[in-house]
């Protein structure tokens, strides 16, 4: 796979993004004795405030799982890179996962970083140390499947496309941006789930994001804002939410099970992801061994 369709690929996961409020009523789909019930909306998200790193250890019987909600950088002289780089050493993990994908395992740190941020950093890391690096994203096809069921495939497509934009552009990578919008545009992936349609090219683009957006079509130029979760202006704000719930619950459930089996289980986030899971990692592992808001750490016990 070239660096452009890995880099397509990994942002249309939804790398980089914010994630979300789902539906309100959460115990109408998942069991009252379950600890997902616990995760928080993101409209409660809004109300909190934390530094980054925000970063939670807990142990198990007999494994470990260190969460490390990061922001999402591409600069390899970025404090948080050497951050992440001691806290992987120090932790010694059997297991590690990152966000958005499984883009490609890089040879050398600069080049992991550049293109593919705190993703590229945790497979190289992986590789130096012969851990397979697992992605704990739910299927892009499962979440798709979900999303249809409130928005039409153009709205989805529009919502995808954007989204992944919007990091690419923050990325170091050769291709410009609107040869990362052709790639995408085309990725057969949408031709398989539904959203063949509408739009395949720039031009078709450009007349979407005017129809669903009031006029505006400047893709290249859509402001983040319009994809925070706790916003509601656009219906990229609602999807936003919407795909955080589903990826949220499979984030949980991944890592959990594999710390429970045992493993040394360490994943790198975007920081907003962190508190919204507090609640129901704490009720399924207990209290954090460890925690970090910022620089600052506390220890239980």
């Amino acid at each position: 796979m070239n660096h452009l369709a890995a880099g397509a690929t990994l942002l249309l996961v939804g790398y980089g993004c914010a994630l979300a409020d789902g539906p309100q009523n959460r115990s109408a789909t998942v069991p009252a004795d379950d600890p997902k019930r616990l995760i928080l909306t993101y409209k409660q998200y809004a109300s909190i405030r934390h530094d980054v790193p925000y970063v939670l250890e807990f142990k198990t019987a007999k494994g470990a799982l260190l969460l490390y909600g990061s922001r999402h950088v591409f600069d390899p002289g970025d404090p948080q890179i050497a951050d992440i780089q001691e806290e992987f050493k120090r932790f010694q993990p059997t297991a590690a996962y990152n966000e958005g994908g499984n883009p490609p395992t890089e040879k050398d740190l600069r080049t992991a970083v550049e293109r593919y941020g705190e993703s590229g950093l945790v497979r190289f890391l992986g590789r130096q140390q012969h851990l397979t690096v697992e992605t704990f994203e739910p299927k892009r096809e499962d979440e798709v499947r979900e999303l249809l069921k409130r928005y039409s495939a153009e709205q989805l497509k529009v919502f995808y496309v954007l989204r992944g934009s919007l990091t690419y552009r923050r990325s170091k990578r050769s291709a410009s941006l609107d040869a990362y919008m052709k790639h995408a545009l085309t990725d057969p992936f949408w031709k398989q789930n539904g959203l063949g349609g509408s739009p395949t090219t720039i031009d078709e683009l450009e007349k979407s994001c005017a129809g669903l957006f009031g006029g505006f079509g400047d893709w290249r130029h859509v402001p983040e804002e319009w994809f925070d979760p706790t916003r509601s202006k656009h219906f990229t704000n609602e999807a936003s939410n919407d795909s955080g719930l589903i990826r949220d619950r499979h984030i949980f459930s991944v890592l959990v099970d594999r710390a429970k089996k045992g493993e040394r289980v360490f994943a790198v986030i975007g920081a907003s992801h962190v508190p919204v899971l507090e609640p129901a990692l704490v009720a399924a592992l207990g209290p954090p061994a460890r925690k970090r808001n910022g620089k600052s750490e506390a220890k239980q016990g």
